[in-house]
C-alpha cells in the first residue's frame, strides 16, 4: 500500500489589482523554489485559507510533475474565477505527494487519490 505525504499549505503568489486579484505568473518561479515541489508527482489542491480554516476549490493530478501541470493555462482560468469572487482569504496550494520509487510512475494510484 502506498503512503502519500501532504505538503503545505504554500501561499500562491498573487497580483493585487484595484478590483480583484490574479495568480502572478511572473512570481511562480520563486514559488516553486520556495515550496520545493516542482519535480514531485501526485495531487494538488488549490484552496483558500480564511479565519475558519481551509476551503478547497480545485483538486488536480500531476502525473508528469507539479510544475508542468498545477499552473497550466486551463487550470489558471479556474483559479482566476475563484480569485475574482474572493473577498477575504489567502490563496494556498497543498501537495499530496506520491513517494518516489523505481520504475514507472503509479498513475493508477494518483487517479484513485484524485477521485477520492
Amino acid at each position: 500500500m502506498l503512503t502519500f505525504t501532504v505538503e503545505g499549505p504554500f501561499a500562491v503568489p498573487t497580483y493585487e489589482g484595484k478590483v480583484a486579484r490574479i495568480v502572478d505568473d511572473e512570481a511562480l518561479s520563486s514559488f516553486w523554489i520556495k515550496c520545493g515541489m516542482a519535480e514531485s508527482r501526485g495531487c494538488y489542491i488549490f484552496g483558500v485559507q480564511a479565519s475558519k480554516g481551509f476551503k478547497p476549490v480545485y483538486v488536480g493530478r500531476a502525473t508528469r510533475n507539479f510544475k508542468q501541470e498545477a499552473f497550466a493555462p486551463h487550470k489558471l482560468e479556474k483559479y482566476q474565477r475563484c480569485l475574482a469572487d474572493l473577498v477575504k482569504g489567502t490563496p494556498v496550494m497543498f501537495f499530496v505527494v506520491l513517494p518516489v520509487t523505481r520504475g514507472k510512475t503509479n498513475i493508477k494510484a494518483i487517479r484513485e487519490l484524485e477521485d477520492y
